[in-house]
């Protein structure tokens, strides 16, 4: 149903771009392997389609950061790492107050 909504025509569908995607996400979390895992899965779209100047400054200029904090405590799920940082900081979980 979503295809027809995109094109009448068949959409060709490959799994190595799937893999190429999910491989280049693989290269960034290498360099941080203690980042919250959950979080860094916000990345995978940066690495579709192309950004510029223009996508980067629309992108900035209708979100605001208040925003984007209130989606990530509603929508990602809190690591067990994160609960443990918070209790070693005696910090409310997901808030950050002490």
């Amino acid at each position: 149903m979503i295809q027809k909504q995109i094109t009448p025509s068949a959409l060709l569908v490959s799994s190595d771009i799937i893999e190429s995607l999910f491989g280049n996400f693989k290269h960034v979390i290498e360099r941080c392997p203690q980042a919250d895992i959950n979080r860094m899965v916000l990345l995978i779209p940066a690495f579709c389609g192309k950004i510029n100047a223009e996508i980067i400054n629309q992108s900035l200029s209708c979100v605001r950061h208040v925003d984007l904090m209130k989606w990530e405590i509603n929508n990602i799920p809190y690591t067990m790492r994160g609960k443990r940082l918070d209790i070693f900081n005696n910090d409310n979980p997901k808030t950050g107050e002490k």
